[in-house]
């Protein structure tokens, strides 16, 4: 039977060595049948030129702004719904991949009944025996998401495919029929979250939700938000945690308890690590949830 065709959607902003890495990993996968779709957010000068100088195969979306990456992620998916593909994947630019990474998550999609998005099993680029993702769940009461795995060095103990709550963002193989019923990433999140409340809407419409360990990936954790913990990364985790909850979370109680716990926990954190500049972020976010700023933060 002829391969089903995969449409990658990558986003690109002001990355272009990390970029390059991924796109170079990509041209050695064994899967026939895909084509690339970089979105480029802006980037300053002329990296993105650069980057289709060097990777000619691909097709460049060039956006006036930054997007962000849900909707800088749906540009390429409107491009893409328009043509014969039957799959949708979402890479980070900050990964490598394996070069069976993608067969093995159409396989998988393909055999596994009533499944509708799949993700790899990711490690950490810089230790690359860790584990950084092994399939994500959420508790209904907190809201609070994790990763399996996280931080484990890989000794086989994630190694059965199963069902999860949600799939990472930074790699999700979606089939078409899946986008088509449940629609594209919320743009309200700009970045963060948006992954976790996708999946949550495909699982609502009876699509299940696979981790395939037998696909590999390779990720630069936060590179796009300046790291782990930054004013960026700490307003948006802040801000969206609280539109994630409004959305899908039924109780009074399980909202208050994250307004109430989850800033205090962030800004503490921050405060003993030196992070003087993420305090204010956290105060940030909870003033743009309550006054409605959503989308992309004035404040970076």
């Amino acid at each position: 039977m002829p391969s089903k065709k995969v449409g990658i959607v990558i986003i690109n902003f002001n990355q272009e060595k990390d970029t390059t890495a991924c796109l170079s990993s990509l041209r050695e996968i064994d899967h026939p049948n895909y084509e690339i779709v970089l979105v480029d957010n802006a980037s300053k000068g002329n990296s993105a030129d650069r980057i289709k100088q060097n990777f000619p195969e691909i097709t460049l979306i060039k956006n006036s702004e930054n997007l962000g990456f849900a909707e800088g992620n749906n540009v390429g998916i409107r491009y893409l719904l328009k043509k014969n593909i039957d799959y949708v994947l979402l890479l980070n630019n900050d990964t490598v991949v394996d070069k069976k990474f993608l067969t093995e998550l159409v396989d998988c999609l393909e055999a596994y009944p009533g499944a509708g998005m799949a993700g790899p099993k990711i490690y950490y680029m810089h230790r690359p025996d860790v584990i950084w993702f092994a399939g994500g769940d959420f508790r209904a009461l907190s809201g609070r998401t994790f990763h399996y795995g996280l931080g484990q060095k890989d000794r086989g103990q994630f190694d059965k495919v199963r069902e999860i709550g949600f799939v990472t963002g930074c790699a999700l193989l979606a089939k078409r029929c899946v986008i088509e019923k449940v629609g594209m990433l919320d743009p309200d999140y700009f970045f963060s979250y948006e992954d976790v409340d996708w999946s949550l809407r495909a699982a609502k419409k009876h699509y299940k939700l696979i981790y395939v360990p037998t696909s590999r990936v390779w990720h630069k954790f936060a590179a796009s938000a300046g790291g782990r913990f930054s004013p960026a990364y700490v307003y948006y985790r802040v801000r969206n945690k609280l539109i994630f909850c409004k959305k899908n979370l039924r109780a009074l109680r399980e909202f208050l308890f994250n307004l109430l716990c989850m800033p205090a926990a962030i800004a503490l954190f921050c405060l003993a690590t030196l992070k003087f500049r993420s305090i204010a972020s956290v105060y940030l976010g909870l003033y743009d949830y309550f006054t409605l700023n959503f989308g992309k933060a004035r404040w970076f």
